[in-house]
């Protein structure tokens, strides 16, 4: 991102800014609006294990939108999972070989859990995303600092190197480095730190200041994803509530660049291999209807496939499947609604699948989803038996009765409360 002033009015306008750009997590991440901390719930126990298929494995709503799930009277344990037993004390990292899911500011790792204050971190407040392998976990706090925590020993790291107000970042492909605009009023840099020596390189600078009133705002440049094809990024005007625009290709070794897409946008997710960027267009509707529209254009070419044609909607997460086969996407005709459907693509737009989940047929609150491979999905709902719960979705089978129970785990959605799927691990 290209960000902005440090006082509380020009606060107020980043976080706006940075909501409407979706803000694309890196592998297996997800953004929760709020997290409160904690008060020691229990850990989830794994569900029943499917009985085919692989295993299992979120563009997130505008903060305007909160969801919430009834509240239960006696909170039953669920039917589909059996209920959460006491989490073990441990001082390792959690499990790899499971999703982890953040629900209520802790993390669970299927029977295990970890209480990021706890263990004297602060609390998620917003985007949270993990290094591809579950090796490291970044998110900001409730005061708005970057966090990074590495997970083998529960410590944070990087503190020291943060002169300034992170406005962006996403992890490496392959976990080592972490990439990060760094906002020092009135200057701007886009960065890399390398996680292993603790060393900051510079890719990219700028400043907030412009010289005269006809001059146009200055843009802040703000890592939205780290591919196998290199860093993308979008900008942010600077002391606007405007969307983001111009997504960018940026080499890491020395901060050129190539324009992939020119123009605003409301969300934008390149594919993991960095061939393909899928676009969301249209108008956020704050306040009346809004609407979607969604395509793909190619890093390297130009032109755009359009996926869904503009219509009344909005998207609430997009996400590729790790090798960039396909594409998911969770969308919903309406803020206030808890349907939401779910659609997977090709790359090139054919063999569209759709299923409706929080219907009468899947009931439930949407909270996330991920991919756990090529061929799987997972999703997270809220029900109103006081439990969230991950279930599998083969996309050989992609239909409400092939939902496979994973786990579930103590909590529901408020408008302060999300849950999400922080990591995936390879299928």
């Amino acid at each position: 991102m290209r960000k902005l002033h440090i006082d509380r009015r020009s606060l107020g306008v980043l976080l706006a800014a940075l909501a409407l750009a979706g803000c694309a997590s890196s592998p297996g991440a997800a953004v929760p609006t709020s997290a409160p901390a904690a008060t020691s719930a229990p850990a989830a126990t794994s569900a029943p294990a499917p009985t085919s298929a692989p295993v299992a494995t979120d563009m997130p709503a505008p903060t305007a939108e909160p969801t919430v799930a009834p509240a239960p009277t006696d909170s039953p344990a669920p039917t589909s999972a059996p209920a959460p037993t006491a989490a073990p004390a441990t001082n390792s990292a959690l499990p790899r070989d499971v999703p982890w899911v953040l629900v209520g500011g802790a993390l669970n790792g299927d029977d295990e859990q970890l209480n990021l204050e706890g263990k004297g971190l602060p609390a998620p407040s917003s985007i949270i995303q993990s290094a591809p392998g579950g090796a490291f976990i970044a998110y900001t706090g409730e005061d708005g600092k970057l966090v990074v925590v590495d997970m083998s020993t529960f410590t944070r790291i990087l503190e020291k190197e943060l002169a300034g107000m992170v406005v962006g970042f996403a992890f490496a492909p392959d976990g080592h480095s972490l990439a990060l605009t760094m906002l020092n009023e009135p200057a701007w840099s886009l960065q890399v730190y390398d996680l292993a020596t603790g060393t900051m390189r510079e890719l990219q600078k700028g400043t907030t200041t412009v010289a005269s009133p006809n001059d146009p705002l200055p843009l802040i440049a703000r890592p939205m994803e780290w591919t196998r094809g290199g860093l993308f990024t979008a900008d942010i005007m600077w002391a606007t509530d405007a969307p983001p625009r111009n997504v960018t290709l940026v080499n890491t070794e020395d901060g050129s660049e190539r324009m992939v897409y020119e123009g605003s946008f409301l969300g934008a997710v390149p594919a993991p291999d960095g061939a393909h960027v899928a676009i969301i267009t249209g108008q956020p509707g704050m306040g009346s209807v809004p609407t979607m529209k969604v395509t793909v254009v190619s890093a390297s070419a130009p032109g755009e496939q359009v996926l869904i044609p503009e219509r009344q909607g909005y998207v609430r997460r997009l996400l590729w499947s790790p090798g960039g086969s396909q594409l998911m996407i969770a969308s919903s005709s309406d803020y206030s609604l808890n349907e939401t459907t779910l659609q997977t693509f090709k790359a090139n737009g054919l063999d569209e699948q759709s299923i409706t989940v929080g219907d009468a047929v899947t009931p439930g609150v949407y909270a996330d989803i991920a991919w756990q491979g090529e061929q799987t999905a997972l999703l997270l709902m809220a029900k109103d038996d006081g439990y969230v719960h991950l279930s599998a979705l083969p996309i050989a089978n992609f239909a409400a009765d092939a939902l496979q129970a994973r786990a579930a785990y103590q909590g529901q959605l408020t408008a302060s409360s999300n849950a999400v799927i922080v990591y995936a691990p390879e299928a």
